[in-house]
């Protein structure tokens, strides 16, 4: 009975024992997160043309779960003083950023550093049969060639059904078809990051960049917390990864 009774006090205190995390590891995981976050919406700015399963504007699933497993760590670095109803939305909230921050991320590009050539011609385009996008060469006004990722206006705005019922964000513009032979104006990116897209009416105009700027502020009320909470990882003195045992259960309990 002494050993039964010494044994579970030993448990009680290594439960209750800090647990620490150098400043170093947790620089190294905020960096981690922050890497994961850039490669998904450069993947969903600068899709791959000969990529039939690309859209633009989305981010692969597959690096949308990378930056949230790397953002669960980093998660249990914050201090011990946020509330836990801010760590369960903080939760879900690392989960949806990528969707959320990758329309705006590519408005802002479209309108800010892409310009736009009317009376582009489709003169080659296959159709992707996972998500409807057309991958084609399209021939510019001054007679250049070059890749374009074109999409079709369906029944929503900005978003779209893909052959798994999911909706995802697109880029719609003028062409009703994008069959060789169709013709309508398009983005080009100077900068050669992203392929040639389908410009919508507005596009690159002052209307164009205000809506852009609207969809940035709607993702910037998503990446605040995070950045904040980030921020605290960074700083705290006390995390809740270090936090005893005993006072986790009072507050799950109150």
């Amino acid at each position: 009975m002494a050993e039964s009774a010494s044994l579970s006090r030993t448990i009680e205190q290594d439960e209750d024992a800090p647990r620490a995390t150098a400043w170093w590891v947790r620089l190294v995981l905020v960096l981690v997160f922050h890497a994961a976050v850039i490669l998904g919406q450069w993947w969903a700015l600068a899709p791959n043309p000969g990529d039939l399963s690309t859209t633009p504007g989305l981010v692969p699933g597959l690096l949308v779960a990378v930056a949230w497993v790397a953002w669960l760590p980093v998660l249990f670095q914050v201090s011990q003083r946020v509330n836990l109803w801010i760590m369960t939305a903080a939760l879900f909230l690392g989960l949806a950023g990528q969707w959320v921050l990758a329309p705006a991320v590519s408005d802002l590009y479209h309108n800010f550093a892409m310009e736009r050539n009317d009376g582009a011609v489709v003169t080659k385009s296959v159709a992707s049969p996972d998500n409807g996008v057309t991958h084609a060469t399209v021939r510019l006004s001054d007679g250049r060639t070059m890749p374009a990722v074109l999409t079709i206006p369906g029944s929503y705005d900005r978003f779209t059904r893909n052959a798994r019922g999911f909706l995802q964000p697109v880029h719609f513009g003028p062409f009703v078809e994008a069959g060789v032979g169709s013709h309508g104006p398009v983005l080009v990116d100077p900068h050669g990051i992203s392929p040639a897209v389908n410009a919508d009416r507005d596009d690159t105009t002052p209307a164009g960049k205000r809506i852009a700027l609207w969809w940035l502020a709607g993702a910037l009320v998503v990446w605040i917390p995070i950045e904040l909470l980030v921020l605290s990882a960074l700083t705290r003195r006390k995390a809740w990864w270090g936090m005893p045992m005993s006072e986790i259960r009072s507050r799950q309990a109150s």
